[in-house]
């Protein structure tokens, strides 16, 4: 999808205002490089959580803070560094910048084997592309995503597979459409996801 390819990151125009809250991304894999050297900065460091997205959630709903022993802010040795990551399973965040000029460029990639989980919410993509261009990317997304789920089909007849078998193929086919078709129909307008600062 156009959306998740490489996007650039700014200061916010609040100084010390973290750049982002708490939140996992709508991706399975990225990547957030500095462009910037982050040694002539105070303040925007990479963060992220040293637990789930579940464990967070049971934080937040308890109105705890994140413990600081579970917060990891790895050191970045200049620009050109990056940090890679299954985005919708690691909670981070960057922190506000106090000094200085912090830019990160972060690209998305989604797995070639389709097979794998699609993460793509279509509902918090809205927040940074215009509706019309998010819904024209996703359906596309998934329209190849599911094609490359019959290709095999198509391509690769499997005259060992039996009737289930078969059936199962077109099945993972049809839900992963289901799936896409509802997000589609229940696109409004909801709440950023994140947990806070």
């Amino acid at each position: 999808m156009p959306h998740q390819l490489a996007h650039l990151n700014y200061l916010p125009l609040a100084p010390g205002e973290n750049v982002d809250k708490w939140h996992t991304d709508t991706l399975q894999v990225d990547y957030v490089i500095f462009i910037t050297d982050p040694n002539r900065v105070k303040g925007g460091e990479f963060q992220y959580f040293n637990g789930t997205r579940e464990e967070m959630a049971e934080l937040r709903a308890r109105g705890e803070p994140v413990p600081l022993e579970r917060i990891i802010a790895p050191r970045m040795p200049g620009p050109g560094y990056a940090v890679l990551m299954q985005g919708d399973h690691v909670v981070h965040q960057a922190r506000g910048v106090k000094e200085g000029e912090r830019i990160t460029l972060v690209n998305g990639y989604t797995y070639l084997d389709s097979a794998a989980r699609d993460y793509s919410a279509i509902g918090q993509l809205v927040h940074a592309d215009p509706e019309r261009t998010v819904i024209a990317e996703y359906a596309r997304h998934m329209a190849l995503r599911c094609r490359s789920r019959l290709d095999g089909c198509i391509d690769r007849p499997d005259f060992e597979t039996d009737a289930k078998g078969k059936a199962q193929q077109l099945r993972r086919a049809r839900l992963e459409l289901d799936d896409a078709i509802a997000q589609l129909e229940s696109l409004g307008h909801e709440d950023m996801r994140h947990f806070g600062d």
